[in-house]
């Protein structure tokens, strides 16, 4: 889908890899082309994962129990259909319908003039079963 588009705004902790998972977006930033894709690299290879979506920033360390850190903030929505294992080379990605994002009270359209913050939060197990996060990758659809 061509260069990467919007921006890193919250690094990531190593996970068992030794590195941070890092995270990309890619395709058109105007939302009524509905073109656009995340990829999440680095990897654990066959980690479970899935990417949660927001309007908002936060950062919560060690969320939920895990080794890294979130920084999406309320209301965060879990994108469910976006789950899948990282493939051998360490890369989880999804092709994001910007007509459907989910959120706790459904699923919304991406509107132009609105922020988007997505990070992809997948296991690990680093020594032991843990959970770790993503960079955050922020866009300004148009």
């Amino acid at each position: 889908l061509g260069d990467s588009i919007g921006a890193t705004v919250c690094s990531a902790q190593p996970n068992s890899t030794g590195v941070p998972s890092e995270i990309a977006a890619y395709g058109d930033d105007r939302a009524i082309a509905n073109l656009f894709e995340l990829r999440a690299t680095s990897l654990p290879p066959g980690a479970a994962g899935y990417f949660l979506a927001s309007m908002n920033l936060d950062f919560v360390p060690g969320a939920g129990g895990s080794q890294g850190d979130l920084c999406v903030g309320n209301p965060v929505g879990r994108i469910v259909d976006s789950g899948q294992l990282a493939s051998p080379l360490g890369v989880s990605a999804w092709r994001v319908d910007l007509t459907s994002i989910p959120q706790p009270t459904g699923a919304v359209q991406v509107v132009p003039g609105t922020a988007w913050y997505f990070q992809l939060w997948y296991r690990d197990a680093n020594p032991g079963p843990t959970s770790n996060f993503s960079e955050a990758a922020g866009i300004l659809f148009r």
